[in-house]
């Protein structure tokens, strides 16, 4: 089996979109399908997802700065596709933000995801790809 992460950094580490921790039910996929610690009542869950990402940033004035994320999943194991196929590759997320930092205490965020699955995601029940775009505001006091 894989190791699994209790309470996971997930946003740092495996993308803003929580797709592969929290799968998207409304899509069709099942829930936490990559982690065998919070199945759904009817999922299978395969245990362990390995994250390859690259980073980049930019700061272009003081108060701003730019991120670009792209990760690429792995299943631990080989997840059932259909047949006598099993497949590994979960999929591929981008992930681009931009903060603006008001001030000392204030700090105001949005951004933008993109998930494109690959075979093993989409043996869970989910086959298109998702966007999400959101705004965050980190309050410190």
């Amino acid at each position: 089996d894989a190791f699994w992460s209790v309470l996971p950094t997930a946003h740092k580490w495996l993308g803003h979109a929580d797709l592969i921790w929290l799968s998207a039910a409304p899509t069709g996929a099942k829930f936490y399908a990559f982690n065998t610690a919070f199945p759904s009542d009817n999922a299978t869950a395969f245990p362990g997802i390995t994250d390859l990402y690259v980073k980049f940033g930019i700061k272009p004035l003081s108060k701003v700065a730019v991120n670009l994320d792209v990760h690429y999943f792995k299943s631990d194991e080989s997840v059932p596709i259909g047949g006598n196929k099993k497949s590994d590759n979960v999929g591929w997320e981008t992930d681009l933000a931009t903060k603006y930092k008001y001030s000392k205490n204030l700090c105001f965020m949005v951004g933008w995801e993109h998930f494109k699955p690959d075979d093993a995601y989409a043996g869970t029940g989910s086959k298109g790809p998702e966007d999400h775009i959101w705004l965050q505001a980190d309050l410190k006091f």
